[in-house]
């Protein structure tokens, strides 16, 4: 119900990323390039990583929100860096995992080595935005702020 109100309150396009950094990892151009748009259309300030070296450089660099990886990517597995982010940051970001052609074991994986949440593609973005959103809120709620 909260969802419904929020939309109704702010519609698809408020700035509901407004002050959140957002690492979109995905070897796929065509792929992240789609999770940018959403993302900076909810104001949400993005950085892309096509491999998990990228990525770490990023993370050193930046202060970063969100986290939204594939399960593949070229230099490693998204899993594993998955709980190598869990390890190395804690609680600080929410990990969203966005993939195709993944088994419930995957899902299943992902989530217990870290992962917030874990959505197939193809997606809504409406819906893409929302479990961001509420994943985050969740971390907020969960360190007092």
């Amino acid at each position: 119900m909260r969802a419904v109100q929020m939309f109704v309150e702010q519609g698809p396009t408020a700035e509901r990323g407004k002050d959140v950094r957002a690492l979109v990892l995905d070897n796929d151009p065509g792929s992240y390039a789609a999770i940018v748009h959403h993302l900076q259309g909810a104001a949400y300030e993005t950085i892309t990583a096509t491999s998990i070296q990228q990525a770490r450089e990023v993370l050193r660099a930046h202060n970063v929100d969100v986290v939204v990886l594939d399960l593949s990517l070229t230099d490693g597995s998204g899993l594993a860096f998955c709980h190598e982010l869990r390890e190395w940051l804690g609680d600080l970001i929410v990990i969203v995992f966005l993939c195709k052609n993944s088994t419930g074991l995957a899902r299943a994986a992902g989530i217990e080595l870290g992962a917030d949440d874990f959505i197939a593609k193809p997606y809504d973005a409406e819906e893409l935005l929302m479990r961001i959103e509420l994943r985050q809120r969740a971390r907020l709620d969960m360190s007092g702020q």
